[in-house]
């Protein structure tokens, strides 16, 4: 049976990475905080999706030298804004006072639409790309223009951080905020009590390539106070709390180790410099981003299995 020595105690006390996640996990509480209270959810999904766009970008090395490269990087903050004016304008509709159906009806129209739009851009991008690259092969000339991976990158980036990040709005317009608020709780808190454990216990190392300092130990300690931690506050949602631990546990790790792949194909340690000292903002929300669609579905799932026993 693995032990933890008093080594392993000191350790974790005198991590910095310890102090500085704390640091990082309390201004996100802190801002969640503001926005239940003030009820300005559009500050909430700006200051997590706008700098992790930027995050992105910086990762692909993309640049607004070349024209395909300021279309793409315009084309990922059209995107990102589009979705923003849409809190705004629900907000401005006095439809701000969630749960409210009818902001939720906006919210799917908008982002299904934006989504599509954008979507429906990049295509001609990449074919434009496409013909670019193959001219300058054929004629010998140097091509500055940027690669697919790096266009791929920015494209995936703004359908993964602002597209899933707007599952958001859409669970506050059925729940309220609190249940949003509880819900990045819970994820942040997965995190670090696998940092805990990890440090104090972590043995063996189940993804060596992508994720060195995640241990076993880590993952099931953080899984069960997570679970420990959504089973008390049972009581204050309306939802299979069995079935939603699944969600945070699984999706969370998963979430983590996808961004883990990102960063090992593209040869960095971190995301970015958003949040120094915790790997970037990205690494932070990375565990949220596949939990948002699928607690929304949850949602759904739940509402179509009362109409069904009624």
């Amino acid at each position: 049976m693995t032990t933890s020595s008093p080594s392993q105690f000191r350790d974790l006390a005198d991590a910095t990475i310890l102090s500085t996640r704390f640091i990082s996990f309390s201004g996100l509480f802190i801002v969640l905080g503001c926005c239940v209270y003030f009820k300005s959810f559009v500050v909430l999904y700006s200051v997590f999706t706008f700098p992790g766009m930027h995050e992105f970008i910086s990762m692909a090395n993309l640049t607004s030298a070349t024209t395909v490269g300021t279309i793409s990087i315009m084309l990922a903050y059209i995107y990102n804004i589009a979705l923003v004016a849409s809190i705004s304008l629900v907000v401005s509709h006095n439809l701000y006072n969630f749960p409210n159906e009818q902001a939720e009806l906006v919210f799917q129209e908008d982002l299904y639409n934006c989504t599509f739009v954008y979507l429906l851009c990049q295509i001609p991008l990449f074919l434009f790309h496409h013909c670019t690259s193959t001219a300058a092969l054929a004629t010998h000339t140097p091509a500055h223009a940027p690669t697919f991976k790096s266009l791929g990158l920015v494209a995936l980036g703004s359908l993964w951080c602002p597209g899933l990040t707007f599952f958001s709005p859409l669970i506050a317009a059925r729940t309220g905020i609190s249940f949003l608020a509880f819900l990045f709780t819970v994820v942040g808190l997965q995190d670090n009590w696998q940092l805990i454990f990890g440090k104090l216990f972590g043995k063996h190392r189940p993804f060596p390539y992508l994720s060195p300092k995640k241990s076993i130990e880590g993952y099931v300690g953080g899984t069960i106070m997570t679970v420990l931690s959504i089973w008390f506050m049972k009581k204050y949602f309306a939802y299979d709390w069995v079935l939603f631990s699944i969600i945070v546990v699984v999706l969370g790790i998963l979430g983590d180790l996808s961004m883990s792949y990102v960063k090992r194909a593209l040869s960095l340690k971190d995301t970015g410099d958003v949040l120094p000292g915790v790997g970037g903002l990205l690494d932070r929300m990375d565990s949220a981003y596949l939990i948002l669609p699928a607690t929304y579905w949850l949602m759904l799932r739940s509402i179509d299995s009362e109409s069904v026993q009624l």
